[in-house]
């Protein structure tokens, strides 16, 4: 008994949480489907929680529910209620989980996917970025020196980075300076 009311419990808040949004996505033969995702909130149920999409999408199309994994299709785009528009793409390098678009447009392209945290099991952001068709996954440990092999192509960002001018500044910010740069 009570195991079952574990089971009835932990499944109770994604019960709550889940809601279909409009959304499309398209195919390996690059067709794009209009649909309806399955989408949880997060915790506070304001907003759709990005680290719901990582490795498995659920769409409901013309009434038939379907499953997507990352291999099975390109990508996909959600509608959010607050005008917010979350992007997923399906990496040839990388078909485990989908990776949420952040920059787009230039030579370099930032991406996030989203994994369990070792310590807490939370899910964390990990940034992969793609600069000429190879991915760079951005680990704690080793950021500074994945961030200089990718932008020492450019010497006044390069400089702006060894100088300390993106001490405090996001992924976001160096990837769009770099893609501004000449």
């Amino acid at each position: 008994m009570k195991a079952l009311l574990i089971i009835v419990l932990g499944f109770f808040p994604v019960l709550i949480f889940a809601q279909l949004k409009p959304a499309y996505y398209v195919t390996n033969s690059y067709d794009t489907v209009k649909c309806q995702i399955v989408a949880l909130k997060d915790f506070w149920g304001k907003k759709t929680d990005p680290a719901a999409f990582h490795g498995r999408i659920t769409v409901e199309e013309n009434g038939v529910k379907k499953k997507f994994k990352p291999h099975e299709i390109k990508s996909f785009t959600v509608f959010d209620s607050d005008k917010l528009t979350f992007k997923y793409v399906s990496l040839p390098e990388d078909k485990k989980y989908f990776v949420r678009m952040v920059v787009e447009g230039g030579d370099l392209t930032l991406y996030n996917f989203y994994s369990f945290h070792p310590y807490d099991k939370s899910y964390s952001p990990i940034s992969v970025f793609v600069k000429e068709g190879k991915q760079y996954r951005v680990i704690p440990i080793k950021y500074k020196k994945t961030i200089e092999s990718m932008i020492s192509d450019k010497p006044e960002i390069y400089a702006k980075w060894k100088g300390g001018e993106y001490k405090n500044s996001t992924f976001e910010k160096i990837t769009l300076d770099y893609n501004a740069a000449k």
